[in-house]
């Protein structure tokens, strides 16, 4: 690995996701009941073949801590499961991930979010589910509403907010309530533009209050101005790793070449 200086944020060696198919057995009385369930027992014991699918294999990176850290790669290329290993909602079949610090994610539009309750109840709620004190809720509770920019629904429940409005409040509450890397899997894509940009502007103030950011994206430009370094996958491999701009150069000029060819 490198010898850099500066504390890391992220390691990951090696790591790989492996998940088994799920087969489908017609229910046809207790015969099929058990068929499924010896059959279910028998694919968990299987190590290889054909119903097991390597969603991420040997991924090896590091990233610093107050980085930006861009996630490219087409649909199916494992950005979303590496994020939810890094994010701890799974663990990786092999190899090691290291989060040092707190970590806080949206991984969903709106999964962090309960619709039943009110956006100043959600506003709460969140803190408590990441072990915040009320203290330090109350001291960027104005920071929040204001982010999201849902004074005047603050207290009408989350079910009756927009898509629009579950992000802002989604993205403000992540950003304003403390952790050490933050996770944001294609969360601006339903901002608008006026939000976005919003949002590339408290990015950049976390990296610099020394929060790490590791951001998905299929938007090129806004990753190229916003990412210190960019990583690439490749059906679940890691195929590039490096300084932001050249990374996302040479994908681009990649996916010019696979429109070519086919």
């Amino acid at each position: 690995m490198s010898d850099r200086a500066e504390p890391l944020a992220i390691r990951c060696q090696a790591v790989g996701k492996r998940f088994l198919r799920e087969d489908v057995v017609p229910y046809h009385g207790l015969r099929s009941k058990l068929h499924g369930l010896l059959h279910g027992a028998w694919r968990q014991n299987r190590s290889s073949g054909e119903d097991a699918v390597w969603a991420l294999r040997d991924v090896t990176f590091e990233a610093p801590a107050g980085g930006i850290l861009g996630v490219l790669g087409g649909n199916g290329s494992g950005k979303s499961v590496l994020l939810k290993i890094l994010a701890r909602v799974t663990k990786p079949t092999s190899g090691r991930s290291e989060v040092y610090g707190s970590v806080n994610s949206i991984l969903h539009l709106g999964a962090m979010l309960i619709p039943e309750l009110t956006g100043r109840e959600n506003i709460y709620q969140t803190g408590i589910l990441l072990r915040l004190q009320r203290i330090t809720i109350d001291r960027h509770f104005d920071e929040i509403v204001h982010f999201a920019g849902i004074e005047t629904h603050l207290d009408s429940v989350v079910r009756g907010y927009s898509a629009g409005m579950q992000l802002r409040l989604a993205f403000a509450v992540m950003a304003y309530l403390e952790s050490d890397v933050l996770l944001i899997d294609e969360a601006l894509s339903v901002a608008d533009e006026e939000f976005r940009a919003r949002c590339v502007r408290r990015i950049r103030q976390m990296a610099r209050e020394g929060r790490t950011i590791v951001l998905v994206s299929h938007d090129l430009e806004m990753m190229a101005d916003l990412c210190d370094q960019t990583l690439v996958l490749d059906h679940g491999r890691l195929s590039a790793f490096g300084t932001a701009r050249p990374v996302i150069a040479a994908y681009r000029q990649q996916i010019r070449t696979d429109v070519v060819l086919s």
